[in-house]
Order: C-alpha cells, then structure tokens, then sequence
C-alpha cells in the first residue's frame, strides 16, 4: 500500500529552495510515528536536502532520473538505500510488499507520481500562506478522497504556525 505524507500551507505550498517552509517540531513527531520501520520513497532533491544521509529506522530509496548523480560519497548509504532509475522498479517492489505501507516523503515531482496509486495521505494542513514557495503538493479531488481530521496544533515555541493533522483514504 502507498501512502504520501505531506506538510503544505493553505495553498498546497510544500517548500522553498528545497528546504520546508517552517519548523513544525509536533509534525516532525508525527512524520517519525508514520514513517519509523517502514520503507520510504523520495525524490533526490529531497534526499539532497537531507544532507545525503538516510533517515534511521527506515529502509530509505530514492528515485532518480540520474543515478550517477549519487558520487562516490555516497557509496557507504549502499546497505540502507535503493537507487531506482525507473518506475518498473518500485512498482515491482511494491507488488512484493502488498501487506507493507510505503511511505512517500517528497518532493513535488515524487508526489506527483506516486498520488494515482496512493491508497492513504497524510495532510498536515499549515495555517499560513508563503507566497515565496516554489513547491506544492498536487491538489486532492474531494471526489475520490474520504478525509478525517487526527489533530490541531496551535502556534508555540515549537510549532512556527498553527496547524491540522488530517488523514485522507482514497474512496471506493
């Protein structure tokens, strides 16, 4: 099963100059409960901006049109992370693992692949605009989406904005 997790602003804004909009410390505590022990897709900008370290206690692949682009620096994240060139790839990983959730981390052009099979997203829903954001998150169709609210958040010492934690179940 594939499931995106996402933090956008009010205009489905997902970051800035490949960094996240805003520090939201109780929606990181989320990503780690969603996202510990199981398998992670993301893009290589987004493993980029992770200082081209995998996240722990996760089985971590990135996508990539350009393998190469993994340098030899790179070469010691062998044992815990996949380098696909193409879609076949994962989707053949993923028919292996039908009872596992896969989670989908970002960036845009990954979520954007990964959202007509995606079973399951989790929105967090960031009350604030940032005008300056170069990347979204593709529109849900409420048609195809049942969506329940989990959690509201309100600003703090931790928290940037005030923000909603929902979970989205694709219809049907």
């Amino acid at each position: 099963m594939i499931s995106l997790i996402v933090a956008a602003d009010e205009n489905n804004a997902i970051g800035f100059e490949n960094k996240l909009l805003c520090r939201l410390k109780d929606d990181m505590k989320h990503f780690i409960k969603k996202t510990k022990g199981k398998p992670i897709i993301m893009g290589y900008k987004t493993f980029a901006s992770l200082g081209h370290k995998p996240l722990k206690d996760r089985f971590n692949i990135v996508l990539t049109r350009s393998p190469m682009a993994l340098t030899l620096d790179h070469l010691h994240l062998v044992g815990e992370n996949l380098v696909f060139e193409s879609l076949e790839y994962i989707q053949f990983m993923i028919e292996q693992s039908k009872d596992k959730e896969i989670v989908v981390i970002g960036g845009q052009q990954t979520y954007e692949l990964f959202l007509p099979m995606a079973s399951r997203v989790y929105l967090t829903r960031i009350h604030h605009s940032f005008p300056e954001a170069d990347s979204y998150f593709p529109m849900l169709d409420s048609s195809e989406w049942s969506s329940k609210l989990d959690a509201k958040h309100a600003e703090s010492e931790d928290n940037d904005h005030p923000f909603s934690i929902y979970t989205f179940e694709r219809k049907g």
